[in-house]
């Protein structure tokens, strides 16, 4: 499911990565707070597909990956 989710957010990045170069890439789960989204059609068919589970609902964000990419940035910023 990871690699499934991966690969479509790289497909929606590649107009972006055209453009740029980055120096590293870091890819992290979210949180997904439906108090915090407008109530819309888009958002509507959102929370179907959560519903449907085919979308995770709640705080997937992985803390401890987060900061080690984040440490990993200093030596490739600092040239």
């Amino acid at each position: 499911m990871a690699d499934r989710y991966r690969q479509a957010v790289m497909e929606w990045l590649a107009p972006v990565r055209a453009q740029v170069q980055p120096v590293s890439q870091g890819l992290f789960a979210g949180k997904l707070d439906f108090s915090k989204m407008p109530f819309t059609f888009d958002t509507l068919l959102f929370r179907a597909s959560v519903a449907f589970g085919i979308f995770p609902k709640g705080d997937r964000r992985d803390w401890r990956a987060i900061r080690a990419w984040a440490e990993s940035l200093r030596p490739l910023l600092i040239q």
